[in-house]
């Protein structure tokens, strides 16, 4: 028996709403049923679960998972590829096993991506951390085939269901438009399995040699994102984005977190709200862990979160956020403030007009937003928890700061 542990947990709930009508349990190695899955790269660092049929499988699924933030995992991860390559699934002994309760096969995620593709497919399943928008991301791999044939990303509840529309639609767009410093996915189905909305994508190829961006790799990338809707400038009072932030933050539940952001919104558009502000395009969730520079072009993917308008400098200010917590070189507790007093640093990579500072406290207060109405927090991520770096930095900023002018 696996150790119970929330990824074991959550690989038992995900795989049963992917293959409904089956029972899930935890299997052993030796078990040969058709719908097999092991743990990887192990049980007690579940990442991924691959199917331990047909034998290569395992390693295609391995080889285009990730591992790509450090040099550590990506020769952790290659090394787990080129071992399963030879081995097949044998390795990997904890498994689970989705056995139909009368015999006959259950239609599951691999049929409807079978359908989509127009071939046969087995399916590896990412197993992501706890947050208010974790849904199963699926690779839908193909007999013999050295990589996946496609991602699917599945939706299980109304937010997910949103973005996984909203990339659809964005990714629709960017089918149509020229761009020369990113790579991004193209379509291949967008449909519903099992009341579940799918959206089926061709993988960029994240196996090819390279390596995680700095902000200075993105810079380019980041303006022609940036450029992807017309660039406006408005008074920020004025605008429809800073009205649908104070509409969306009246509508929030009442806890004190929500309170004093909706204290912070009110400060911003009583010293601010005059100000002349320069909106954008942003991707919205422009990190280390959605990007990879290869000798072809940046490769960019996760696009749920692409707004048209926002204030210019969101997507720099949240790479760097990202890239210095997930590395280590910021605390949570400190990432607000540090974020505040470099914005400078972090923006003179883009196409600034407006102060760094107000820029800086627009993005918090974006994120934060966005957080709080997702339910991050109650969903257990940790950048969730707003009162313990987010909200002390934006207060703090407010304090410091005077209104600015009309131009």
């Amino acid at each position: 028996m696996i150790t119970e542990n929330p990824r074991h947990r959550y690989a038992l709930d995900v795989v049963g709403q992917l293959f409904p009508g089956t029972e899930v349990t935890d299997a052993r190695s030796g078990d040969d049923a058709a719908r097999t899955f092991a743990f990887a790269p192990s049980a007690r660092r579940s990442r991924l679960l691959v199917p331990t049929r047909p034998r290569d499988a395992a390693a295609t699924a391995l080889r285009a998972y990730g591992g790509r933030l450090t040099r550590q995992a990506r020769w952790s991860y290659r090394t787990a590829a080129r071992t399963l390559a030879v081995t097949g699934p044998a390795p990997l002994r904890d498994r689970l096993t989705a056995s139909s309760y009368d015999g006959r096969r259950s239609v599951g995620i691999d049929d409807y991506l079978a359908d989509a593709l127009g071939r046969p497919v087995s399916v590896a399943v990412h197993l992501t951390p706890s947050r208010a928008n974790r849904k199963p991301i699926v690779q839908a791999l193909g007999h013999g085939e050295r990589h996946p044939l496609a991602f699917a990303k599945v939706a299980v509840d109304p937010l997910t269901a949103d973005l996984v529309d909203r990339e659809a639609g964005a990714l629709a767009a960017l089918a149509d438009r020229k761009v020369d410093h990113l790579l991004v996915p193209a379509v291949a189905h967008h449909g519903d399995f099992a009341g579940h909305r799918v959206l089926t994508l061709r993988p960029l190829p994240t196996w090819f040699p390279g390596r995680s961006p700095t902000i200075a790799d993105v810079a380019a990338a980041t303006r022609e994102v940036a450029g992807l809707a017309d660039r406006t400038r408005q008074t920020l009072q004025d605008s429809s984005y800073w009205n649908d932030v104070q509409r969306r933050a009246a509508k929030l539940a009442p806890t004190p977190r929500a309170e004093r952001l909706q204290q912070c919104i009110a400060m911003v558009t009583s010293r601010f709200g005059s100000a002349d502000t320069t909106f954008t395009a942003s991707h919205g969730d422009w990190s280390p862990w959605n990007m990879w520079l290869t000798d072809r072009g940046l490769l960019v993917w996760d696009w749920e979160r692409f707004e048209p308008r926002t204030p210019e400098g969101v997507d720099l200010l949240h790479f760097r956020l990202n890239s210095q917590l997930i590395r280590g070189a910021w605390t949570r507790a400190e990432a607000g403030h540090r974020l505040v007093a470099e914005a400078a640093d972090v923006l003179s990579h883009g196409d600034q007009s407006d102060p760094p500072a107000h820029s800086v406290l627009l993005y918090l207060i974006h994120l934060g937003l966005r957080y709080e109405a997702d339910g991050q927090a109650a969903a257990g991520a940790a950048l969730g928890q707003l009162e313990s770096w987010l909200l002390p930095a934006v207060e703090a900023g407010l304090a410091e700061l005077t209104p600015m002018r009309s131009s």
